[in-house]
């Protein structure tokens, strides 16, 4: 019997591990605007439930966790190792989560809290050609899908897996979904081997992530709906970054990226209800490379038991 036909709208870290998750069940087409796009290629992937919302989101972070420990030991590209993590803080401690292992160590000047976990990190350049490779016998089109072709899509296709992120605000016109901004900067790599990251005020969000040859500062997050930046804020971002960590200040001007994070409360994971052909996955905030897998699992469920 021939397998029923699927099409994964969008194809960043959701979308690319549903499609893999689904495609030994089903016949499978991944439908992009891009395959890599640029602030994809930025991220600051780290594992760590940040700025998402949902009663799953605890459960879908250590299944993912536990997913990424498997790909590191079967898989040698994959741009995935294990790093101590800083939580630093200044008025409150730093955020737990509960089924971790925490160590406080003496705190930088000018913070007054600092606990170590040990995490992933995602070399998300890496990492998503990674992806891509998993999913390399899939077909693949690469255009901009608009309001009208949903019809279109729906005669051909038995299910429509949405998980274009931010742009579901406009497609499917959802008025929960607000802008993430953030802005990151790639300098070269700093002779500095962990990662840290302080947030108590939506201004001073700041961390650093060393990567492969690169290493990830970040960052501004806010609320608006802005595609660029200017000096001041990204001056703002690498002064923060070496007063944390007192890394050099970068020779060059970095690599600025900006981009929007899906935020929604809570993440969307449920079949359309005016829409039956129409499942949705996004709203993962800053979070979609720590919950990518437990929700693409439970994405996977959810679409065998409608395309029974």
């Amino acid at each position: 019997m021939a397998k029923k036909k699927v099409a994964i709208l969008g194809s960043g870290v959701i979308g690319l591990t549903c499609a893999d998750v689904l495609q030994g069940d089903f016949d499978v087409t991944i439908i992009t605007k891009q395959r890599v796009p640029p602030t994809s290629r930025a991220a600051a992937a780290i594992w760590f439930p940040h700025a998402v919302e949902g009663p799953r989101v605890l459960e879908w972070a250590d299944a993912t966790r536990k997913r990424l420990d498997e790909l590191m030991k079967h898989e040698t590209e994959t741009g995935l190792r294990l790093v101590d993590f800083t939580f630093l803080g200044k008025k409150n401690p730093p955020l737990r989560v509960p089924f971790l292992e925490y160590h406080a160590v003496a705190p930088p000047e000018g913070f007054t809290y600092a606990n170590v976990i040990r995490v992933h990190l995602i070399d998300t350049s890496i990492y998503l050609p990674f992806l891509w490779k998993r999913v390399q016998e899939l077909d693949v089109r690469e255009i901009i899908v608009t309001r009208p072709m949903l019809e279109d899509l729906a005669r051909e296709f038995a299910l429509i897996v949405n998980c274009t992120g931010y742009e579901s605000k406009k497609l499917w016109r959802d008025t929960s979904l607000k802008p993430g901004r953030g802005v990151t900067l790639s300098i070269p790599r700093p002779e500095f081997d962990g990662a840290c990251v302080y947030e108590e005020e939506l201004r001073t969000l700041m961390y650093v992530i060393p990567r492969t040859t690169d290493c990830i500062l970040g960052g501004v997050e806010e609320e608006v709906e802005r595609w660029t930046t200017d000096d001041e804020e990204l001056t703002g971002i690498v002064a923060r970054c070496v007063a944390a960590t007192k890394l050099p200040w970068p020779s060059t001007k970095p690599e600025a990226y900006v981009g929007i994070r899906p935020k929604r409360n809570p993440v969307r994971l449920e079949q359309d209800p005016n829409d039956k052909k129409v499942v949705h996955c996004y709203g993962h905030g800053g979070a979609g490379f720590t919950v990518s897998w437990g929700c693409a699992e439970d994405l996977a469920s959810l679409v065998r038991d409608i395309v029974a």
